[in-house]
């Protein structure tokens, strides 16, 4: 029997599970730091109006966690994946996240908690849909929620306080339906050129429709 067996029958009977603490501690204190000090800097971030909330595509540090992550991945889900993109976000109380699906890009997502400010980790759940059911999975530092994006509807209500830094992994199945969004269609992994001129929401590179 598999040592991950069990993650991947709850992934192919409910298109989620929940993995342990598979990223290092001091690989998340690193990045939150990093990310703290990313976010003083002018046009590193961008804000959302849907969101509520300033996010970079596309970070170096998540792009090397993308990579990092997907062997361990591929091992407890038992799905051979191509790596899309990441993609940071500080959540505060004035953030928003509607109940919703992902775009093909995102069709097997890992949600991860980086770190917080003034908010106890773990007491604000990420919500999803599952087998008729809502489900809350509240996440501590570190652990990971996989989930199939594009098929999952998955939301969050409003952060009560504080500062929360949520990393997002998205892949695609290398023997689904979607192998063409490989690297998001960009030509490589790596971190993205800002505009030249401001646009509105948050950048993303010029991809191939």
């Amino acid at each position: 029997m598999s040592e991950f067996k069990h993650f991947k029958q709850q992934f192919e009977t409910k298109k989620y599970c929940l993995l342990p603490k598979i990223v290092p501690p001091h690989a998340l204190a690193l990045m939150f730091q990093a990310s703290i000090l990313n976010r003083h800097h002018d046009g590193y971030m961008e804000f959302d109006d849907k969101t509520m909330a300033y996010g970079r595509y596309c970070d170096a540090m998540g792009e090397a966690l993308l990579m990092m992550v997907q062997p361990l991945l591929e091992k407890r889900i038992g799905v051979s994946l191509l790596p899309c993109y990441s993609f940071l976000r500080f959540y505060t109380p004035e953030s928003r996240l509607p109940r919703h699906v992902d775009r093909p890009s995102c069709e097997i997502s890992i949600t991860l908690p980086i770190g917080s400010y003034q908010c106890k980790p773990g007491n604000w759940p990420i919500w999803l849909e599952s087998e008729n059911r809502d489900i809350p999975v509240h996440l501590q530092p570190g652990e990971i929620l996989v989930y199939r994006g594009a098929d999952v509807a998955h939301w969050r209500e409003p952060l009560e306080k504080g500062l929360w830094l949520q990393l997002f992994l998205h892949y695609v199945d290398a023997d689904g339906d979607y192998p063409d969004y490989v690297f998001d269609k960009r030509g490589r992994l790596g971190p993205v050129s800002l505009p030249l001129k401001n646009r509105p929401g948050i950048n993303l590179p010029d991809r191939k429709d």
